[in-house]
């Protein structure tokens, strides 16, 4: 059975640096659930990420960088202990997926300009939608579905590309032609089977892994992180209409939310125990 949850944890990976990233955003998620926790300390991140075949000096080399990124921002508390804070854009864009909803049917539409010279800041804009799930109509617009247009906004403000950005919201209707190209678009038929085989390893991954230790709570938080990189950010955001499928993605956010809230204080408990 181990090995079919490491083969799960292999098929859907994530980058040593978006491991480390995972306690601190977990601290995040806790403390939006009303949970008292500090932010991770340096030797628990080694720890986690350690528990995932990282090495010492790997781990090391990624946390210097991140900083460099203005990705994390460490710290001594009171005490003396180094900790390790998401950065402020991080705490937003965290924020943004915790409110998804998947209720909205209108199609959210972005043009974007910036000048020759601009070029880091275009490639940057480029980077963000496509974590969002905007797919690329021209090389200056990119169409989503199901977005939170106050949210989008609030992220682009963040990021400090309002003045480059005219997004239009809310939009109800594409034009014809356009939504003969959505299959196209959103790959919707080679996502669908991804979909299907996700679903069926996750669902007994999570039955396969009790979450009253702390080695599964560990690869609990692993395996979230994995879903939103490889799923939740890079699957069709589609009305079923389109994509019957999109049912899959909002299905396994709910369960992670709901395992969230039901395991909450057990959670709580061990990321004090491992991050402490």
């Amino acid at each position: 059975m181990m090995n079919a949850m490491n083969s799960f944890l292999c098929d859907y990976p994530l980058s040593l640096k978006e491991a480390l990233l995972v306690p601190c955003l977990e601290a995040l998620v806790l403390q939006s659930f009303g949970q008292d926790v500090c932010w991770p300390s340096q030797a628990g991140l080694e720890h986690f990420v350690g528990c995932f075949g990282h090495s010492q000096a790997a781990f090391r080399t990624a946390l210097s960088r991140a900083k460099k990124q203005a990705e994390i921002i460490a710290f001594k508390d009171a005490e003396g202990v180094k900790r390790i804070e998401p950065s402020a854009i991080l705490k937003t864009y965290t924020r943004y997926f915790l409110a998804e909803t998947f209720v909205e049917c209108t199609f959210s539409l972005l043009l974007f300009h910036f000048s020759t010279h601009e070029n880091k800041q275009r490639y940057a804009l480029k980077e963000l939608l496509a974590n969002l799930n905007y797919v690329m109509l021209t090389q200056n617009a990119y169409l989503r579905c199901g977005n939170d247009p106050e949210q989008i906004d609030a992220l682009l403000d963040r990021h400090g590309f309002t003045e480059n950005v005219y997004h239009f919201s809310d939009v109800k209707q594409i034009p014809a032609r356009l939504e003969q190209c959505i299959a196209v678009l959103y790959q919707t038929d080679i996502w669908a089977a991804l979909l299907k085989d996700y679903q069926t390893q996750f669902e007994a991954y999570l039955q396969a892994d009790p979450s009253d230790t702390a080695e599964a709570y560990l690869r609990y938080l692993y395996t979230r992180a994995a879903f939103h990189k490889n799923i939740m950010s890079r699957a069709p955001s589609l009305p079923i209409a389109y994509f019957p499928e999109s049912q899959i993605t909002q299905s396994i956010f709910d369960a992670l939310q709901k395992h969230t809230q039901t395991h909450l204080a057990a959670h709580a408990g061990f990321f004090r125990q491992v991050f402490a």
